[in-house]
């Protein structure tokens, strides 16, 4: 054989040994990143969850892999060292015709983002929140009294969004500085309301309504910088204040994503004054009921939210939460849960629940707390907030019954709009 073919045919073989690697090599690099979490090796000291959480985990999430896996139910994740099989069903909060309102008034169709509920398979007292998007899964998983969150950062590694994976303990134990969870103004509207008047069988068939309250999901531009999607985290945060408002039959239903960038900074009330007065015209084009104000801002002051409280007035439908944390050493540090059961809160106050009806009580060493109680006590051993208004089937008692005030008025504020 000539040196010319001995050279082709070793060129030949190169080449189709070549050929027979690429796919291995492929398939070993997807497999690397075939998880829906993949850990990351990642400067922690850099991101704000180092001020609030003793640990956690960075990771990156493989969106395209949860939603090939979710068809059928099951989806299974890896969080912590500990793998966790979940059913999940997808639910519905968004407007189908839902919409964003950009910062110049232009307007778009809302891109679509999932929601699922759900528990973690063979464990009895479990539940999981997760929201997808594009590079984003964010949510819950509870098991007992201990959760695990998954949160977004505004900061990529090779191009993929950086997230944080924490459990319940692991945020800092220290002295607490206790927040207020809302302004004066709201205190002093509360005065004069009342459920007195309902009998039982009202009670009963306002019970049975299933309104759906429409809400503008809004935000400012620092929230906009604190989350790599503004949009997943309202949905998420809403989709765990729905599960509070169950209770008392009402549907959550965000019609519009809307950005404000002009919103100046200052207490509380005076951004939601501010914020009324910027949004009515688009809560009324948009046919929302309630208009929600997300902040990134750390309020001046020593109130983290404020509501106007429900009159009957449309007028009354507005409200704004801190979601960022209040500072190093405070009540309230904008952890998943915190912000669900802030938000909860103001929005309560549309509803008319009040915080003279919130209802604490003790469990061995710790106490616990309504989301109408104020001021805000935190999630550090002793005191825990919890996810659920004042009622008599659980929590509460005739004179702490919360979510009375939402079944009353809800009929009402669905007809806002």
């Amino acid at each position: 054989m000539s040196r010319n073919k001995i050279m082709i045919n070793m060129l030949l073989l190169t080449m189709l040994v070549g050929i027979a690697l690429i796919p291995a090599v492929s398939a070993a690099t997807n497999n690397e990143n075939s998880d829906i979490m993949n850990n990351i090796d990642f400067d922690k000291t850099s991101l704000k969850f180092n001020e609030i959480l003793d640990n956690f985990e960075t990771v990156t999430t493989n969106t395209t892999a949860f939603l090939n896996d979710i068809p059928d139910g099951q989806v299974t994740l890896k969080i912590s060292g500990q793998k966790f099989q979940l059913d999940l069903q997808e639910i519905d909060i968004v407007s189908d015709d839902a919409i964003i309102i950009t910062e110049n008034g232009s307007r778009m169709p809302a891109p679509k983002i999932s929601t699922y509920k759900g528990t973690v398979v063979g464990k009895e007292n479990s539940s999981v929140l997760l929201t997808v998007a594009d590079d984003v899964i964010i949510g819950q998983i509870n098991v007992g009294d201990k959760s695990y969150f998954i949160e977004q950062t505004p900061i990529t590694y090779n191009e993929k969004i950086v997230h944080v994976v924490y459990s319940s303990d692991a945020i800092k134990d220290r002295k607490i500085l206790v927040y207020n969870t809302d302004g004066d103004d709201v205190k002093a509207a509360q005065e004069g309301l009342s459920t007195s008047s309902l009998d039982p069988a009202q009670i009963s068939t306002l019970l049975l309504s299933l309104p759906v309250v429409d809400i503008m999901a809004c935000y400012d531009e620092e929230f906009d910088l604190e989350f790599s999607s503004p949009n997943a985290e309202m949905q998420n945060i809403l989709a765990g204040v729905e599960s509070i408002f169950s209770l008392a039959n009402v549907d959550l239903n965000i019609k519009s994503y809307t950005y404000y960038s002009t919103i100046p900074n200052d207490e509380a009330c005076e951004v939601l004054s501010d914020f009324a007065s910027i949004a009515a015209n688009d809560r009324d084009s948009t046919n929302s009921d309630l208009a929600f104000l997300f902040t990134g801002k750390e309020m001046t002051g020593s109130d983290i939210g404020c509501a106007r409280v429900f009159n009957g007035n449309s007028g009354q439908a507005y409200a704004v939460g801190q979601m960022v944390s209040a500072g190093y050493i405070n009540s309230y540090q904008a952890t998943s849960l915190q912000k669900i059961i802030l938000t909860a809160h103001e929005l309560g106050h549309n509803f008319g629940a009040t915080h003279d009806e919130a209802y604490s009580w003790d469990s061995g060493l710790s106490h616990y707390y309504t989301v109408m109680w104020t001021p805000f006590m935190g999630s550090i051993f002793p005191n825990y907030m919890q996810d659920e208004f004042s009622n008599l089937n659980d929590h509460g008692d005739s004179s702490h019954n919360n979510i009375l005030y939402i079944v009353a008025n809800k009929n009402t504020i669905a007809g806002f709009q």
